[in-house]
């Protein structure tokens, strides 16, 4: 597994994955553009050297901004990725941190006491933003009753030089450790870990308990303990191997305007006036760091696309337990995040399709799916095309339709109004269906089409159709359509 982040961008070099950008270019608005091209095109993770009016630093954008890189990161296959990390975290089988000396933490090669932001190449990534925006950093911060850690992934404005906004989201754990703080008349001690490697944010964007410590996840799927170091200035632990870390508190009586910023819905969000103030209190750095950032917009982009493997391993595990013969589940990455997703069963009874609904949609993250499509598991749900056609063939709206108009919704749909986390859900059965689940009768079914007993596939099969035809296709190897 992967050192830290320049490791893996080693590997993303190694195959191919990465440019490196040597033109001068400017951290307000010109890296958000570039980055929309290239997340239009699906293209590959981009590594800035030079920024205008920072020298010595770098900037990351879109490393796992395919399914082919996010499936690198945790050294796998698109196809295999959610269940392979489902398996790793199964039962509970998490590795606990090791703290490691600051001598031995390369985040700390460099310690500014005196703190100012605006040395920092944090980018204003839209027109209309409010500001520079931290948008890939792991927030950390402590229960304060039990002191098990969290991380998560939550955007932060720059303020000024020594103070940062932040979205804190109803439900969430660092919104609940924020609201005991305040109850209390205490601050919330946080730090914000940027520049990790990718199971470090697969892990930050766990679903999981309040009593989980995500840095124990991280481990599993590392399959290694992963390293953390004392912040120099608050009692929170970070990932030794940080490229930057920001220490600070979430002012429990004082609040920030913060916003508008473009959002992964494609939308910008309002400005927000409810959330804390955080004031920086130190800020440590590697030499020669590297800031990462992710573009936030209109899918396809980066963050939309990670985000479906651990949210989707945490419903698969999740509604596994609750449905069986749950074959594959995933979020779509075009479906800005947690809006739609597709599940693939075995069926072993009838109203099988419908059970695997409900199940997906009692889990953590589940419940905000909008649109979530059951089809059999003949049907590669990565395979936008395959879907569609399990859809156009096996669906009947007066029959395989189901509606819930008042289900849970997120605060960031956009379709959703007024804001008041009511929305709904729509579910639709795409698979075949059985004679008690008003299919036709056995013996009445139309037959698919297949080639597997024809001698002729089955030699292109084992040659490939370049060799078969005696052509190069190259040019057309790996090509698909959707997911």
């Amino acid at each position: 597994m992967y050192n830290d982040l320049r490791h893996f961008l080693k590997v993303l070099t190694g195959q191919g994955e990465i440019v490196q950008v040597s033109r001068q270019v400017s951290i307000v608005q010109e890296i958000g553009d570039i980055c929309r091209r290239v997340s239009d095109m699906e293209g590959p993770a981009l590594l800035f050297t030079n920024l205008a009016g920072y020298p010595g630093w770098s900037l990351c954008a879109n490393a796992v901004g395919t399914l082919r890189r996010t499936a690198l990161a945790i050294e796998s296959t698109v196809e295999a990725m959610v269940a392979e990390y489902a398996r790793r975290i199964e039962g509970g089988k998490l590795l606990p941190s090791v703290t490691v000396p600051a001598h031995a933490a390369p985040c700390k090669e460099v310690i500014l006491r005196d703190v100012d932001l605006t040395k920092l190449p944090i980018p204003t990534w839209h027109l209309k933003d409010g500001g520079p925006y931290i948008s890939f950093g792991v927030q950390i911060s402590k229960d304060p009753d039990s002191g098990v850690p969290n991380a998560s992934i939550v955007r932060q404005m720059v303020l000024g030089p020594k103070r940062l906004g932040i979205l804190l989201l109803p439900g969430k754990h660092t919104m609940i450790h924020f609201e005991k703080q305040r109850q209390r008349g205490r601050d919330l001690e946080l730090a914000a870990a940027i520049g990790v490697e990718p199971t470090v944010t697969a892990a930050a964007l766990h679903s999981g308990s309040l009593d989980e410590d995500e840095f124990a996840v991280c481990g599993a799927l590392r399959g290694q303990p992963l390293e953390m170091v004392r912040c120099e200035t608050i009692d929170v632990e970070v990932p030794a191997h940080a490229e930057l870390v920001i220490e600070g508190r979430l002012l429990h009586n004082e609040t920030a305007a913060e916003g508008p910023f473009g959002e992964f819905t494609g939308y910008y969000t309002k400005r927000t006036d409810t959330n804390p103030a955080m004031e920086v209190t130190c800020i440590t750095h590697r030499r020669n760091p590297i800031f990462q950032g992710t573009y936030e917009g209109k899918p396809p982009n980066e963050d939309n696309i990670f985000h479906i493997l651990p949210y989707s391993a945490s419903v698969y595990a999740e509604a596994s337990r609750l449905c069986p013969n749950l074959v594959s589940f995933a979020f779509d990455p075009y479906g800005s995040g947690f809006i739609y997703a597709v599940a693939a069963i075995d069926k072993l009874y009838p109203g099988h399709a419908h059970h695997a609904m409900h199940a997906v949609w009692a889990t953590q993250s589940g419940k905000y799916i909008k649109v979530l499509i059951v089809v059999d598991k003949d049907i590669n749900i990565f395979d936008h095309r395959a879907v569609t056609w399990a859809i156009a063939t096996r669906f009947q709206p007066g029959r395989d339709l189901v509606l819930d108009p008042r289900g849970i919704g997120s605060q960031l749909d956009p379709a959703a109004w007024p804001k008041s986390g009511i929305g709904g859900s729509m579910g639709i059965d795409a698979t075949q269906k059985w004679e008690q689940e008003g299919g036709p009768p056995k013996g009445s079914e139309q037959e698919l089409i297949s080639h597997a007993a024809s001698p002729f596939w089955r030699e292109i099969e084992r040659l490939g159709l370049g060799s078969y035809l005696g052509v190069d296709l190259s040019r057309w190897q790996g090509r698909r359509v959707g997911m």
